[in-house]
């Protein structure tokens, strides 16, 4: 159903001179419709899913859920004037609009008015909703609704080319119709900041990316270990510094110097040891919050100088976390406070005190140890959840019993301004480097909104189980993590069958007791899991709980996932044709990817036997055909191989040629031997 109004578009100057400049502004009313829904219906309230939401469905400009709340917007070809993005989450089918100003909402029958800079090519938008009763307000001032009391926004009218001039005053009509196919769900930008009361047209509890950081969130944290290849993550975040993802792709150029060279930069772990494919820009992909930037560290430690330009990006990004990160020997043991990195004030959070091998290999200790943890002020440290929440005997010190290498402990913290510094947590004593975290001063309430997941976003192997957990958090409002007061079952799941969850590291490594949740008890703000996989590619790890919306983490296994033949055996051969193959590994984004130390098996479909073709390793095919193909761990990403049959059919022979190993395949390459 359309329905089609006329609006009049009131254009009157604020200026009136000749120069039209950013500065200069034309103040746009628009007069908007009555309308008067039919009552016939009325508790009828129909919803639909929109993505991950539930939202009333609008019944056009009439019926029982009319359009009847609107927002003006103005768009242009200049950087302030495009500003914003509004779309459809994982949907092109919408046109994304780019807007600047907007005002809004406004019930039916009354009038919107903001200014919009002069000039050339001026395109208003008239965006409408279905809104409850009373949940038609100005967005500005009050926030957007809750989903349940308001409808997805709709583009309802667009006028465009229009040029606005100081000293004019001109109507123009707008024709308004209603359409399914003009809803949108999302809108990003600093125009559309989300203020903890609600997700509003914004998404999930964000908006646009303003924020990049140069971040490393897995042990040891903002600093790498010698001789290996090592990683870090350029994160999108807004302007409240929670992850966040731009609708379209962005690229960066990230810069990495080591004792004054410029470093090489690579996207996988296959391509930074085999020194190949180095790249001088990364992309983040659209509506991913993060990409990976994988180098290589010298032998001896010293300090790597990063730094990051973005290049291409909606809006303006500025860039976090720049500057000096330490590489420390992978072999020096050191302390480790494993905890959040923002807190509320007066709430007993848990902080894991570890001792911990750089490469967070194992630590062996044979004495008692006594780490003073009381260092700094804004905070007081308990050894258990029920000291820290009476207030009774905070501690200084901890002492780690023979063997002991993991001790939880209490901290709280005092109300913090918002210009104050971090608190710093520093452990020191005992044979080991000093252990600290900065602690930032959280927004919000003690209640649960979100879940998140944190951890390694990309891995290497199959069939291992890495010994650094995954931890699922959960937040508030403005994504600080929150203390339980009750135990919390979060379920784990995944979008296909290359992955399986583990309490800890035994069980994963060999693949045994894999679990399908995990419980954060009470007093407590995260859980942690092991995952291990059986397939290249990206997986999802998918977190949900009662109450709160799912989150998917992708996570790449960079490793080969597709074998090239090329050239591409030919359609048709000689009978004992004997015509050479290179067989090329690649990782799931079609870089060259090394084999990683694993067997291939050619599998020629259509001949008699086993022995009448195949593939040779010799270039004459006079040995027997080979059963398997090793490729070596160090060796390159391409083998030298031969291919025949001998076709003793008496006719043309069909056969079919394929090579597959443990997480990789090849296309099926049909081929016909004549005889």
């Amino acid at each position: 159903m359309k329905n089609h109004i006329l609006l009049a578009l009131s254009v009157t100057a604020l200026l009136g001179c000749d120069r039209l400049a950013m500065d200069e502004k034309t103040k746009v009313q628009i007069q908007l419709p009555s309308i008067t829904p039919s009552l016939s219906k009325a508790t009828d309230v129909s919803v639909a899913s929109t993505g991950d939401e539930t939202r009333p469905v609008p019944t056009g400009f009439t019926g029982d859920r009319p359009i009847n709340c609107f927002m003006i917007a103005a768009g242009g070809p200049e950087e302030a004037l495009q500003r914003n993005v509004c779309y459809r989450k994982n949907d092109t089918t919408f046109a994304q609009r780019k807007i600047g100003m907007w005002v809004g909402g406004a019930p039916a029958g009354s009038a919107l008015s903001f200014d919009v800079p002069s000039g050339k090519d001026r395109v208003i938008y008239v965006i409408g909703f279905y809104a409850a009763a009373g949940a038609c307000k100005d967005f500005k001032v009050n926030s957007f609704p809750e989903h349940d009391v308001m409808s997805s926004p709709y583009l309802v009218g667009e006028v465009g080319a229009l040029e606005l001039k100081p000293g004019e005053t001109k109507d123009l009509p707008i024709k308004v119709s209603f359409s399914e196919s003009n809803r949108f769900d999302t809108c990003d930008g600093p125009d559309f900041p989300d203020d903890g009361h609600s997700d509003g047209p914004t998404g999930p509890g964000t908006s646009a990316p303003t924020q990049l950081h140069i971040t490393k969130e897995w042990f040891p944290y903002n600093s790498f270990t010698t001789d290996s290849c090592q990683s870090f993550d350029l994160a999108l975040k807004d302007s409240y510094g929670r992850h966040s993802t731009f609708p379209v792709a962005i690229t960066v150029a990230p810069t990495i110097e080591i004792n004054g060279s410029s470093q090489p930069i690579y996207n996988s772990w296959e391509e930074c040891q085999a020194s190949s494919s180095p790249q001088s820009s990364i992309t983040i992909p659209a509506f991913q919050d993060r990409k990976q930037v994988v180098f290589k560290t010298p032998y001896d430690p010293t300090t790597a100088v990063i730094s990051a330009a973005v290049t291409s990006a909606p809006n303006g990004v500025t860039v976090f976390g720049a500057g000096h990160f330490l590489i420390y020997d992978k072999n020096a043991t050191t302390m480790d406070l494993e905890g959040p990195w923002s807190v509320l004030p007066d709430n007993c959070y848990p902080f894991d005190l570890v001792i911990k091998k750089m490469d967070n290999g194992s630590v062996y200790k044979y004495s008692d140890e006594n780490i003073n943890i009381g260092y700094g002020v804004n905070k007081k440290i308990y050894s258990t959840l029920a000291t820290c929440q009476s207030n009774t005997s905070p501690i200084t010190s901890v002492l780690m019993p023979n063997s002991t290498i993991r001790k939880t402990i209490y901290v709280k913290v005092k109300p913090m301004s918002d210009d104050q510094e971090p608190i710093q947590l520093l452990a020191e004593g005992g044979a080991y480097d000093d252990g600290y975290k900065y602690i930032h001063k959280g927004q919000g309430t003690n209640i649960a909104k979100y879940l998140e997941i944190r951890g390694n976003n990309k891995m290497g192997s199959l069939n291992y189980c890495s010994n650094m957990a995954h931890e699922v958090l959960v937040v508030n409002e403005f994504h600080t993590p929150i203390v339980l007061p009750s135990a919390m079952t979060v379920n784990l799941s995944t979008n296909n069958s290359g992955i399986s969850y583990y309490n800890n590291t035994g069980d994963c490594g060999y693949g045994t007791g894999a679990i399908s949740s995990v419980s954060i008890p009470a007093g407590n703000y995260k859980g942690a899991f092991f995952s291990r996989f059986t397939a290249w590619g990206t997986h999802n790890i998918i977190v949900s709980a009662a109450g709160l919306t799912s989150v998917s983490y992708p996570v790449i296994i960079d490793g080969p996932s597709m074998i090239e033949l090329t050239p591409m055996l030919p359609g048709t051969l000689s009978n004992n044709q004997c015509v050479p193959v290179t067989l090329t590994m690649k990782n799931a984004s079609g870089s060259v990817a090394q084999g990683m130390g694993m067997s291939v098996y050619p599998n020629v479909t259509g001949i008699p036997g086993p022995s009448l073709g195949g593939f040779y390793n010799d270039p004459s095919c006079s040995s027997y055909p080979q059963s398997y193909l090793y490729w070596p761990s160090s060796g390159p990403a391409t083998i030298q191989v031969y291919f025949k049959v001998d076709n003793q059919s008496g006719g043309p022979l069909n056969v079919n040629v394929q090579v597959n190993s443990s997480g990789t395949t090849s296309p099926s390459i049909p081929v016909t031997v004549n005889n």
